[in-house]
């Protein structure tokens, strides 16, 4: 009598090797599909962290906008040379687009801040009412002549943004570009306020 015993034990090894192959292969399959789904929402993760620091910082240079603060640029009775009257520079970025182009600046320096300039014209031809100043808290033993700079004007109790002209030790002396004379007050370390180290221009005032 025939025994189909062993033929049936390699069958049936053969289908458990099988099963087990494919059960290999659909963990595996699994494994690979959980893989990537944690990758992408990793990345999810990463945009959205983007997109947060985005809106932040949006948030920031809209605060920024609305906050900046104004400087008089004090002219002298007359802010006309022998030249004629003299133009600061313009572009064609609007005053709102300005403003986020000097907030962005900003960043470069910790501490940094923003400050317009109200239309005298003694600062003229380097800037007028058009431009945007980004002001470092430069220590004060670090000016130098030839920097410009923001005080407190006593009288005004507003900065007062010119060119440093002298220094002597712990006091500065300033004058406006286009004035013709050195202004009257002198900057020393209680009343400095900050140095200008840029000029975003715009195409109009803000007030346009």
């Amino acid at each position: 009598m025939l025994s189909f015993r062993p033929h049936f034990l390699l069958l049936s090894l053969g289908l458990l090797a099988f099963g087990l192959r494919a059960a290999v292969a659909g963990e595996s399959a699994e494994a690979v599909l959980r893989a990537q789904v944690e990758s992408l929402q990793q990345e999810l993760a990463r945009q959205e962290a983007r997109v947060n620091e985005l809106t932040r910082r949006n948030q920031v240079l809209e605060a920024t906008q609305a906050s900046s603060a104004k400087a008089i640029a004090l002219a002298n009775e007359s802010v006309t040379t022998q030249e004629g009257p003299r133009v600061a520079p313009s572009s064609t970025l609007g005053w709102d687009r300005a403003v986020k182009a000097a907030s962005a600046a900003r960043y470069m320096v910790a501490g940094s801040s923003l400050m317009t300039v109200m239309p005298t014209g003694s600062m003229k031809p380097m800037f007028d009412e058009r431009a945007i100043l980004i002001m470092e808290p430069a220590p004060f033993a670090d000016l130098k002549v030839g920097d410009i700079v923001t005080y407190t004007h006593p009288r005004h109790q507003m900065p007062v943004v010119h060119r440093i002209t002298e220094k002597r030790g712990e006091t500065c002396y300033t004058k406006g570009d286009n004035n013709d004379r050195a202004d009257e007050i002198a900057i020393t370390p209680a009343n400095y306020q900050a140095r200008v180290f840029g000029i975003i221009y715009a195409k109009e005032s803000a007030q346009n």
